[in-house]
């Protein structure tokens, strides 16, 4: 998206967001999840980028965007997710993936629907990421939270990651591929756009990281 755009829309959800429950979109064909922040003010803004200094940043989670998988093969088995809405505050308190037993990469399966599916429950976001209640939902705090975790703990970013694309074609993705989709996922610029260390929200990366040896980001070390 571009920045302005970007930026507007950041504006409408902020400004909307006692209305907003959860925001669901696709087109990606990956599993995935997207927190939006509270804007910076001007002032603020000018000061992080003037300074380059590391820290967290603590802005607040404001909405999550839920990016569901896709029924094509395209980029992973077919998946669809099921959502389980809380009916009174309509929060999202759980969701479930299931995929399909169709391997993209296995030659010979019928094609176009030439035989019928059979579909299995994959994951469910309270299962593979807990959260601290039964009562807790999937706000964009603990989307928020979970971010944080992710970059210091390199096991459970690898388990996303494997879910992204429903354990199909899972490469390794270290160093800058993982600060670059953590990025992503804290609203900084799309997948393949620069390095991922700029932009992201809640972290600023210091010139001496941007070039050198270790990379302070989100408030941790994590090492090229």
């Amino acid at each position: 998206m571009l920045p302005c755009y970007a930026h507007a829309l950041n504006r409408i959800i902020e400004r909307f967001r006692a209305t907003i429950a959860a925001i669901f979109s696709g087109h990606r064909h990956l599993d995935l999840f997207q927190v939006y922040y509270r804007p910076l003010s001007p002032n603020n803004a000018s000061t992080m980028r003037s300074s380059r200094m590391i820290h967290n940043t603590s802005r607040e989670a404001v909405a999550i965007n839920y990016i569901t998988p896709s029924l094509t093969s395209e980029r992973g088995r077919p998946a669809f997710r099921i959502y389980d809405v809380d009916p009174a505050t309509w929060a999202v308190v759980d969701y479930t993936v299931y995929v399909a037993d169709y391997e993209p990469w296995r030659p010979g399966l019928p094609p176009h629907g030439a035989a019928k599916l059979t579909w299995k429950k994959y994951y469910s976001a309270r299962e593979a990421y807990g959260t601290r209640t039964e009562e807790d939902g999937l706000s964009p705090a603990f989307w928020d939270e979970l971010t944080v975790r992710m970059a210091g703990n390199e096991t459970l970013f690898e388990e996303w990651w494997a879910r992204r694309t429903r354990g199909s074609w899972v490469t390794p993705c270290r160093g800058v591929c993982r600060r670059r989709e953590i990025c992503y996922m804290r609203g900084g610029p799309d997948e393949g756009e620069g390095e991922g260390w700029e932009g992201c929200p809640g972290s600023v990366l210091t010139t001496r990281g941007r070039h050198g040896h270790g990379v302070a980001w989100m408030g941790r070390w994590m090492m090229e």
